[in-house]
């Protein structure tokens, strides 16, 4: 079922908002108010979608690793990780950086939020429970 065409707007304002918030400033610093006033939406309608930022972050957070989980499992096949051709690893491997680069944006929002390490973490995770 397709999401109303108010509420993409809305979840799209908001993201932008979050995004061009912490190309300015820490996550820390940044307040709901700052991001509904960013996002020219009132406080209440930023609380229908998010309980507060960590739960925006996380939905990022989770988003991007059900993306790249996808990519990763999507053309490669066989039982165990010498069955897997080695031109459909190539090519998935190549598609999740490119995925990465196109994402840029949203993969520093993470970064900024969680810390470089803590991403690089779960980003490691995914990879080594891929691998298994």
């Amino acid at each position: 079922m397709k999401k109303d065409l108010r509420v993409q707007k809305t979840l799209h304002a908001i993201d932008s908002a979050i995004i061009t918030l912490l190309e300015r400033k820490p996550f820390e610093s940044i307040t709901i108010q700052d991001i509904s006033s960013e996002a020219m939406i009132n406080r209440g309608t930023f609380y229908t979608y998010y309980k507060d930022k960590y739960e925006l972050i996380e939905s990022y957070q989770n988003s991007m690793m059900t993306d790249i989980e996808q990519l990763l499992y999507k053309n490669i096949t066989g039982t165990s990780f010498k069955d897997v051709d080695e031109n459909d690893l190539n090519n998935t491997i190549l598609k999740m950086f490119q995925y990465l680069k196109d994402n840029r944006r949203r993969v520093l929002v993470i970064a900024n939020s969680l810390g470089s390490a803590e991403l690089a973490n779960i980003f490691h995770s995914t990879c080594l429970i891929f691998i298994k």
